[in-house]
């Protein structure tokens, strides 16, 4: 059995009998790193701040053999701020602590593309498919990927900022082709 972590910004897989580790990704690096969750999320600096391991956004295929993910490039999101007003220590002055936090009128978002990486050999198939806006929440967080039930497939919905349209894409890891199944608009 194994599980995935997250270690400086990259995906890496330990034995749970042996301790064994490994390093799937080498390419990570702040605001542009595997299976992490956006900072627009409400806990992200209180996250940071208390040293929270965070479990990485990713699902393992039904034989445990590949890890269905996402690289999230966060770079051109604008920094928002909070202010720690009681930090201890001296304590008199407060703290400032910054996150990448969109607002309704941003242009930019974090940028989710999928991937997939074979958790034996490391190899990362890029999902061809245009990135998914993300701003509080990852699509494996938002249950918006999974793989099909004992098959070499998975699929991904992808969202439109507003929520006025979705549409249910098919993956075929072998290829990484992607197949639009089913899509649906609406005006509200």
């Amino acid at each position: 059995e194994r599980e995935a972590f997250v270690r400086s910004h990259n995906l890496w897989v330990r034995d749970v009998e042996s301790g064994e580790e490994r390093q799937l990704t080498s390419d990570g690096e702040r605001y542009n790193d595997y299976a992490s969750l956006p900072e627009g999320r409400t806990t992200a600096v209180s996250d940071r701040l208390s040293g929270k391991r965070i479990p990485p956004s990713a699902v393992w295929s039904p034989d445990s053999t590949k890890l269905l993910t996402h690289r999230l490039d966060q770079r051109a999101v604008r920094e928002m701020w909070l202010l720690q007003g009681h930090p201890g220590g001296d304590g008199a002055r407060a703290v400032p602590h910054s996150y990448r936090m969109p607002l309704p009128c941003d242009s930019e978002l974090a940028q989710a593309r999928l991937v997939i990486i074979n958790a034996t050999t490391s190899e990362r198939t890029d999902v061809q498919a245009d990135p998914i806006a993300c701003v509080a929440f990852a699509p494996p967080e938002r249950g918006y990927v999974g793989w099909c039930s004992g098959s070499d497939r998975a699929w991904f919905i992808h969202r439109e900022r507003g929520f006025l349209a979705a549409s249910l894409h098919a993956i075929d890891a072998a290829t990484r082709a992607t197949t639009q199944i089913v899509e649906g608009r609406g005006r509200t």
